[in-house]
């Protein structure tokens, strides 16, 4: 159970970070044709998953705080399906999202709930797959 739950994080924390992902690994690459002393290296590769870094404990968060508790009552309503948790990793990846960026006041930054909603529908659809065993699905 720990590792789908893990494997779910990651997944969802991927589609999040993916178009920061693509940026940040072009501008450590290029950091690296420029490397003068061996420390430059790791700050390179830091760089290049800075945005995973970050992703990783807000999907794990909401993950904690809104899909498992979700997980609880879908399944003592006996409601689980693929949808189910597509459709509510979805909702809840975009509310989470957009109540963090109105609670750190990021102007304009109302389109990352749209991350967040690929984020959540990932980890939601990640989580339904390989939480279950194959003949429950």
């Amino acid at each position: 159970m720990i590792r789908a739950f893990a494997k779910s994080v990651l997944a969802g924390a991927l589609v999040g970070a993916a178009p920061y992902l693509l940026f940040s690994t072009f501008f450590a690459l290029l950091g690296l044709t420029r490397v003068e002393q061996a420390t430059d290296i790791p700050a390179s590769l830091l760089l290049a998953i800075a945005p995973l870094l970050v992703a990783a404990p807000i999907v794990a968060g909401g993950a904690l705080l809104v899909g498992l508790p979700f997980t609880a009552w879908l399944t003592r309503h006996d409601r689980e399906s693929a949808l189910a948790y597509s459709a509510g990793g979805l909702v809840a990846g975009a509310a989470f999202a957009a109540l963090l960026v109105f609670v750190i006041d990021v102007r304009d930054g109302y389109w990352l709930a749209g991350l967040g909603a690929a984020s959540g529908g990932v980890t939601g659809w990640t989580w339904w797959t390989s939480a279950r065993r194959p003949d429950a699905r």
